[in-house]
């Protein structure tokens, strides 16, 4: 979850200063797959159907880098970043359950120290 702070020339529905909340699978939008709403089997992201997929933060699920940066460029991001409502910073704690932890909750674990 964060603030926008600046969006490519194909980003239309999100804006500068929007707060957003990400989920940790990364999606096309407009694959047949992702039409459907089967936006884990993004054939775009993931065209090929031996890989793990395509997360933020997974050593497995190149190539995309770690969810837990400062900064972060969001692939498809009219589609991937939902844009929350007025009260975001001050319902922040229940916001931020809508994106899923999955990468870095098992991850570390997999890490020697």
């Amino acid at each position: 979850m964060g603030e926008v702070v600046e969006v490519g020339s194909g980003v239309e529905k999100v804006r500068v200063g929007d707060r957003v909340v990400l989920p940790f699978n990364i999606s096309c939008g407009f694959c047949k797959n992702c039409e459907r709403g089967l936006t884990n089997y993004c054939l775009t992201t993931q065209p090929d159907p031996s890989t793990a997929g395509a997360a933020y933060g997974f050593a497995a699920m190149d190539p995309y880098g770690g969810g837990q940066a400062e900064l972060l460029r969001v692939p498809f991001g009219d589609h991937n970043a939902l844009r929350l409502g007025e009260d975001a910073e001050e319902k922040e704690n229940d916001y931020v359950m809508l994106s899923d932890i999955f990468p870095p909750a098992t991850t570390p674990p997999r890490w020697p120290a």
